[in-house]
């Protein structure tokens, strides 16, 4: 899926850089390789690291045949889910993209929460099951003991009362 996205961008030479510039009025890339960004993956904004910038075909802007592109790197992510996205899923490093990551990474962190204690609720749960279970099972263990021994019982008891007539 990368190597496709890779295959598909395209180095222009500077002039028809110039050129795409001036019939696009396409403005230059706002962001350079090793810059650190904040970039939008689905609901979170991560702090990410731009590796690479290309001028690609634009997919979302029909205004626009071409757009910039840039393949980032999630900090502290592994490198398989680097990826590429377009200016507007990144921002800049300021204090504002800053504290909106941090806003960001708490939801995650209670959402986390939420999870585990959803998980440990149904663990006890299943917990209680199966010690009613087994509850159950020892009840009925032992209810067929003493119907064994009032039986064993009941049977000495005739086979006493039968000898003695």
């Amino acid at each position: 899926d990368k190597e496709d996205e890779v295959v598909q961008s395209r180095i222009f030479s500077d002039d028809e850089e110039e050129e795409l510039h001036e019939d696009e009025m396409l403005k230059p890339a706002t962001y350079l390789p090793d810059q650190r960004v904040f970039a939008k993956d689905g609901e979170g904004v991560y702090e990410a690291t731009v590796l690479r910038v290309a001028l690609r075909p634009s997919k979302k802007n029909p205004k626009q045949t071409h757009e910039w592109n840039y393949y980032v790197h999630y900090l502290g992510w592994n490198s398989r889910w680097d990826k590429w996205l377009v200016e507007s899923d990144l921002l800049g490093d300021t204090p504002e993209a800053r504290a909106l990551a941090e806003v960001e990474r708490q939801k995650v962190k209670e959402a986390e929460k939420e999870r585990k204690a959803k998980k440990e609720e149904k663990e006890r749960i299943k917990l209680e099951r199966k010690i009613k279970r087994q509850q159950a099972l020892a009840a009925k263990k032992e209810a067929a003991e003493k119907a064994k021994e009032e039986a064993l019982a009941q049977m000495t008891f005739s086979k006493k009362t039968y000898l003695q007539d």
